[in-house]
């Protein structure tokens, strides 16, 4: 917007004058006028070089004679054929049909400025108030909860970001359909998420669904909730909005004062794995090393992919490689990891792990993106899938009773044994429960459950797998 030109009066001697500076020039010319008619040219002048009014325009015809020859070179304005006074300028505050009572004109123009500059004093005021009032109390926990349920999107833009949080999990499928059937059930799609509560949720849980595969009604009820919860965490964290499904409760929860099962970690001595690593070919030894030395499920194995082996970013480890487990969506967009706390990397054990992994690379077994592209029943895809690793290091049987494939696991061996051999030595190696989760991406209270009863002075207890050495979270 232009800046608004003032033009101001003053006397010199016995003249009267005004000037003002219109880009970057200044102006001055005499009114040539008494002074009871100085402010009122100034006033003039000042509406037209604000202005882009023409010379010809009738509308300047009640302007004063003197100010028109001051901006056009003309001493008689254009005459106005019926025109209304108050339609002279759309910018001027003031009737100009008034010009030759300067006392009236002049002062009803101050008269209006100082009323809109008291007018703006008091918005700016009003403004500065409510703004400070909101700023203190966006501040509290409840007006971020309310500020954050203002910018909830819509249902269906909700359950599209909740889709990318839970893409990458096995059952991916089942959180979004579960939520699509409880916001029918409620009638809230064209509503905020915020408007489910517990009374919903409770609704939906106790409802017929007999035709569901389920061994009771208790455990259908647990693993919706289980579902439901896992949501309104999400929610609650990006929206601050309330975790409803608290208030439901589980139907199968362990008794007051009942001491949680025991699990029975079914794992494997080194001379063990050893043994069948030595029984089979470099390949597939290589993956048992991987399972058994970095705690790697058959899950993320079938993911490894070649630029997966990397140098270590803890300057501790400065010179050691990793191998990271990550989920890469460039050449692997239908892949899923288990759970996002997986994500992590891994230090190669530098004796049972490093020598294998080298000479794995140096003969050039791996793929053109996975580090163990697949050799049987994958229909020419490099990457293995979960059925035909599984069956191919199980061993697969054909209908005749006969083996389509030897296994390469001896009967008491499996993937989930050789991650639980990892598992058992670094916790018999003196790590922390929360040590061993953070480098396995399991929870510290489900190591507890596996590990807890293990006895800490094995006789491989000298195999180090302390964080200090051997393993690390990044």
């Amino acid at each position: 917007m232009p800046k608004h030109i003032k033009v101001a009066s003053y006397k010199q001697g016995k003249a009267n004058y005004l000037r003002y500076t219109k880009e970057k020039k200044q102006f001055r010319h005499a009114t040539k006028r008494p002074d009871d008619q100085t402010e009122i040219i100034c006033s003039h002048v000042e509406i037209l070089v604000n202005s882009n009014y023409k010379k010809e325009d009738p509308r300047l015809s009640n302007i004063h004679p003197r100010a028109y020859e001051i901006l056009f070179g003309k001493k008689e304005a254009p005459v106005q054929k019926q025109i209304e006074t108050k339609d002279i300028s759309s910018s001027s505050l003031v009737d100009l049909s008034k010009a030759n009572k300067p006392s009236i004109a002049f002062f009803e123009v101050v008269k209006l400025l100082e009323a809109e500059r008291e007018k703006t004093k008091e918005l700016t005021t009003d403004r500065d108030h409510w703004r400070a009032l909101y700023t203190a109390m966006s501040k509290t926990r409840e007006g971020k909860i309310l500020e954050a349920e203002r910018n909830i999107p819509s249902t269906n833009e909700v359950l599209e970001l909740y889709w990318h949080n839970v893409k990458n999990l096995y059952n991916a499928k089942s959180h979004i359909l579960i939520m699509q059937e409880l916001i029918t059930d409620a009638d809230c799609w064209d509503k905020k998420i915020s408007s489910i509560d517990e009374v919903d949720i409770y609704k939906f849980l106790t409802k017929d669904q007999t035709k569901k595969n389920f061994k009771s009604s208790n455990e259908r009820w647990d693993k919706q909730r289980q579902f439901f919860n896992r949501f309104w965490n999400w929610a609650k964290q990006l929206y601050h909005i309330e975790q409803v499904v608290e208030f439901v409760e589980m139907r199968n929860k362990r008794k007051a004062g009942s001491k949680k099962k025991k699990v029975l970690v079914n794992f494997h001595k080194i001379k063990e794995v050893e043994a069948v690593i030595e029984s089979t070919d470099l390949y597939y030894g290589t993956i048992i090393a991987v399972m058994a030395y970095a705690g790697l499920s058959q899950h993320e194995v079938r993911n490894l992919t070649v630029r997966d082996v990397i140098d270590s970013t803890n300057k501790a480890f400065k010179g050691r490689k990793c191998l990271r487990v990550i989920l890469h969506e460039d050449i692997n967009p239908d892949g899923s990891m288990k759970a996002n706390a997986r994500v992590r990397a891994v230090l190669i054990h530098e004796k049972l792990l490093l020598p294998r992994l080298k000479e794995y690379l140096n003969q050039g077994l791996q793929g053109e993106n996975f580090l163990f592209p697949a050799l049987w029943r994958t229909a020419g895809k490099e990457q293995w899938s979960k059925e035909s690793l599984s069956g191919r290091l199980n061993g697969k049987k054909n209908k005749k009773g006969g083996w389509d494939a030897e296994p390469i696991f001896p009967k008491e061996m499996n993937c989930l044994s050789l991650r639980r051999t990892f598992g058992s030595l670094q916790r018999r190696s003196g790590l922390t429960s929360e040590q061993v989760a953070n480098q396995m991406g399991n929870s510290e209270e489900m190591v507890d459950t596996h590990y807890a009863t293990l006895d800490l002075k094995g006789d491989e207890f000298d195999v180090s797998f302390s964080p200090d050495d051997s393993t690390y979270s990044n």
